[in-house]
């Protein structure tokens, strides 16, 4: 077999492997890709309360998309969220729901910037 059918049969095996392995946050929650600018932090199992989700959706937008932390994320699954269920977030301020799911006196929209998220990330609720 020469190189380039090789290369070419090799490419072919990895395009039909299936999906790539989920994002593992700082946190210990797994992030998944689930449409174009849009991820789903899934549900971990013990204590995760929204900060644990957003540590983890701006932990994949850092260090998973290498996104600056000037970037706002926004929550699209409206809260409260379900018994067992993930959360969905959006880049698209467009897709965002009517809160953000965390205590706030001045939440302006359901987004929060990278940087701020992360400091969820420092939390003890995990």
């Amino acid at each position: 077999m020469r190189v380039i059918e090789r290369v070419c049969a090799m490419g072919l095996c990895l395009a039909l492997a299936g999906p790539a392995a989920a994002f593992l946050a700082e946190n210990g929650m797994s992030v998944d890709q689930v449409g174009p600018g849009r991820f789903e932090v899934r549900w971990g199992g013990g204590s995760n309360g929204a900060p644990s989700f957003w540590c983890a959706a701006a932990d994949y937008a850092w260090r998973g998309l290498n996104l600056p932390p000037a970037t706002r994320v926004y929550r699209v699954s409206e809260p409260p969220r379900g018994s067992g269920e993930g959360i969905i977030f959006s880049l698209d301020r467009g897709d965002a729901a009517s809160r953000s799911g965390l205590l706030s006196l001045w939440e302006r929209d359901a987004g929060r910037t990278v940087a701020h998220a992360r400091m969820f990330c420092n939390e003890t609720d995990r």
